[in-house]
């Protein structure tokens, strides 16, 4: 799966919503409910495997805070906006450890993120995951045991990874129950070409 970005600012309030232009910024860090400034409606029609209208959900996973990452995902989110679809709402989720979670303001101010103007609306959905990081790890260790690794052979393995890694498989216990599907990209992934077509 792939995924694209686009970032706004990280408001402080929990379920705050702030408009900008056609880009909105959504802190929570529990499960919120996609808002859109004015959400284009979904058609029964298709187009190119996807119903027309249909939101295409970008997810990101993000951990630790390392300058050269955040370098990655400000160029990520820059090439997304410039790509966004033209007639599908883009909710985008980041997944944050609380390292990466508490650099995001920075990253939104820095790149100026909430002065773009998008043809369809834009989201941005934050989820500081540091809680659920534990239980994860634990999950990912015995996964690796299930192919007959020793617990230590298991717990290295999972190590060769960063944590944000795994987020991607646990999205679902994050992100709206009412989302299908999700495309999700590693922060060094630029997009080149418009993403109206992706499904």
């Amino acid at each position: 799966i792939l995924l694209v970005i686009s970032v706004t600012t990280l408001l402080e309030s929990t379920g705050t919503v702030r408009e900008f232009g056609k880009i909105m910024a959504l802190d929570t860090k529990e499960v919120p409910t996609f808002s859109s400034s004015s959400p284009l409606p979904n058609d029964d029609a298709t187009d190119g495997g996807y119903k027309v209208n249909e939101p295409l959900h970008l997810l990101f996973g993000l951990a630790g805070d390392h300058p050269g990452f955040f370098s990655e995902l400000e160029v990520s989110l820059k090439a997304v906006l410039l790509n966004s679809p033209l007639e599908r709402n883009l909710p985008i989720h980041l997944m944050a450890d609380d390292a990466a979670y508490q650099n995001l303001p920075a990253l939104f101010d820095r790149t100026n993120l909430t002065g773009w103007q998008a043809r369809a609306p834009v989201s941005v959905h934050t989820y500081n995951v540091q809680s659920h990081i534990p239980g994860w790890e634990e999950r990912v260790v015995q996964l690796f045991m299930a192919t007959n690794l020793s617990q230590a052979a298991a717990g290295l393995a999972a190590a060769k990874h960063t944590v944000g890694t795994w987020f991607r498989l646990f999205a679902n216990e994050i992100l709206p129950s009412d989302i299908e599907s999700v495309l999700y990209m590693d922060v060094d992934v630029v997009i080149m070409a418009n993403l109206e077509l992706m499904s």
